[in-house]
């Protein structure tokens, strides 16, 4: 069972570090912190708290109003997409309706354009690098996991079972995609919360495969993630907890 901290008062905000000692990830309640902050600092709170939990490596979930207009009307108004593109630019792993899907006219509507706004303001923005903040061997690897796959231009395949190697390499937000493989279910659905990550659910694969990279491959190919001429940069923990291993190989195109 993974717990996401709900933020919605001072004291949580002053908290941050042991709440986030303790919690998978956080939802930034901007509705309810501004009952504790004047409005014109709700933009540096939120900032705060993306940057902490994308320190640790957890998914920051922001809410509240990005699209409030759509309960009653189809399309947002032009402060609401720049509100939804400058929480994509403060580094959200997610954003959630509530309101609107819950209670609007459009909730069809509201999840396309949060979408397609925040697809659109990923794709041109690149993140400033974060600090390791540890010298842990795992930190380290998998950090140079994601530098290594930016310099080839390179795909990430990831073996995950707990969910550390994906939250790791979440963190150094890598320019190409990150297919993350995993044989728990509760780890897929977390690594969809985690910017950046394309779950893939294989539940008969282990860590101890003699042929992991292998399958994991042939999988990405067969569903069209990973095509002939690519780039792929492996890695996977041989211990829990652990990113410990990378190999790097070329697709080669089937005779």
């Amino acid at each position: 069972v993974r717990l996401i901290a709900k933020i919605e008062t001072g004291s949580a905000v002053e908290n941050i570090d042991r709440i986030l000692d303790l919690a998978d990830g956080i939802l930034v309640a901007r509705g309810d912190l501004a009952n504790y902050y004047d409005l014109e600092k709700i933009y540096s709170v939120q900032q705060f708290l993306i940057s902490k939990a994308r320190q640790r490596g957890k998914p920051s979930i922001v809410a509240t109003q990005l699209l409030e207009s759509m309960i009653d009307n189809p399309v947002p108004t032009r402060s609401e997409v720049v509100d939804v593109v400058t929480a994509v630019k403060m580094g959200a792993d997610a954003l959630m309706l509530a309101g609107e899907t819950a209670a609007g006219k459009y909730p069809l509507e509201a999840v396309r354009w949060l979408k397609k706004i925040a697809l659109e303001a990923a794709q041109f923005h690149e993140e400033e690098a974060v600090e390791p903040g540890s010298s842990e061997a795992y930190e380290v690897i998998a950090r140079g996991v994601v530098a290594l796959a930016d310099i080839i231009s390179g795909k990430i395949l990831a073996f995950s079972e707990g969910g550390n190697t994906a939250r790791r390499l979440a963190k150094y937000r890598p320019r190409g995609p990150v297919i993350v493989y995993t044989n728990r279910l509760s780890t897929a659905r977390y690594a969809n919360l985690l910017r950046g990550l394309i779950p893939a659910y294989m539940p008969d694969l282990s860590k101890t495969d003699v042929n992991l990279f292998e399958r994991m491959l042939e999988h990405a190919v067969s569903v069209g993630l990973v095509s002939a001429g690519d780039i792929v940069v492996f890695t996977a923990g041989r211990r829990p907890g652990a990113t410990d291993l990378i190999t790097v190989e070329k697709v080669k195109p089937k005779l």
